[in-house]
């Protein structure tokens, strides 16, 4: 994979771009550099250290349950009404699911989705998979392709998992 202008992204650590055939020339190479880049750019926040978390935690577990009104089960009507507001071209996850492939499910597959979500519901619980995300590096207008800071990471969800937080 190279730049939009065929030129070799640069793998220098400045971020600039180095002469012609020194650059990330593997898709290896152009990883590694977005990866370092992106290491540098988004940091893990700090722990706050007034706090003791482990006292936070255990009082939260230790506390009784809020007694709260159950969420209404979605019916396969709202499941499929979301579905069809769903754009037909927009990027898929790591799943490849579009919104047109939704739009084909069968009666009995909304049935099954609908079920999925109202068990979620019913048990509080979100699949881990849903929340794993493939990013991609999408070229800022107007900036040199050859430059790592010239991207933007756009962070690409299951288009599955939007579905169940629309519904009323």
């Amino acid at each position: 994979m190279t730049t939009p202008s065929g030129k070799p992204l640069s793998c220098s650590k400045d971020h600039s771009y180095r002469k012609m055939g020194t650059g990330c020339v593997t898709d290896k190479e152009k990883a590694a550099a977005f990866a370092a880049h992106l290491s540098n750019v988004f940091t893990t926040p700090q722990a706050n250290n007034n706090c003791n978390t482990d006292d936070t935690v255990q009082t939260s577990l230790d506390s009784a349950c809020p007694m709260s009104l159950s969420i209404p089960p979605i019916s396969p009507t709202e499941v499929k009404e979301e579905i069809l507001k769903c754009p037909n071209h927009k990027a898929p996850g790591f799943d490849l699911i579009t919104g047109q492939l939704l739009k084909e499910l069968s009666r009995k597959a909304t049935v099954l989705l609908t079920n999925i979500y109202n068990s979620m519901l019913r048990l509080t619980y979100f699949p881990v998979t849903w929340k794993f995300a493939q990013i991609i590096m999408i070229l800022k207008p107007g900036k040199p392709p050859h430059r790592v800071t010239s991207y933007r990471p756009i962070s690409l969800l299951p288009l599955i998992q939007n579905i169940r937080k629309n519904p009323p």
